[in-house]
């Protein structure tokens, strides 16, 4: 699916299989420059989930599996600088900025 934006300019671009998001998808800027990529398999986010700058240069990024967060979620300023990094395993936090969440916040009844 390829949407646009009223000045004819690419917006987004999306496939589908059996009406299920599938594969790389891509959202714009008005200017034309990459703003979003996110991967899907069956559905669910799978792998990265990247935002961009309108420079170009990653903003945000997200790692994925089967839908659920799974590795590092990271953000950086517009000058490259890294502002926040946590780590999740199966949608748990488990570490930010380097420190280990305690343990016992893990444990699921």
């Amino acid at each position: 699916m390829t949407e646009y934006y009223k000045d004819g300019k690419l917006k987004s671009e999306r496939r589908f299989e059996h009406d299920i998001q599938q594969g790389k998808s891509v959202l714009y800027y008005p200017s034309g420059k990459t703003k979003k990529v996110q991967y899907y398999e069956e559905g669910k986010l799978q792998g990265g989930d990247t935002l961009f700058y309108e420079n170009g240069k990653p903003q945000f990024l997200r790692n994925f599996n089967k839908g659920v967060l799974d590795g590092y979620i990271r953000k950086w300023g517009v000058n490259d600088s890294l502002i926040y990094e946590a780590k999740y395993a199966n949608d748990d936090l488990i570490e930010v900025q380097g420190e280990s969440v305690h343990p016992d916040s893990l444990i699921k009844e």
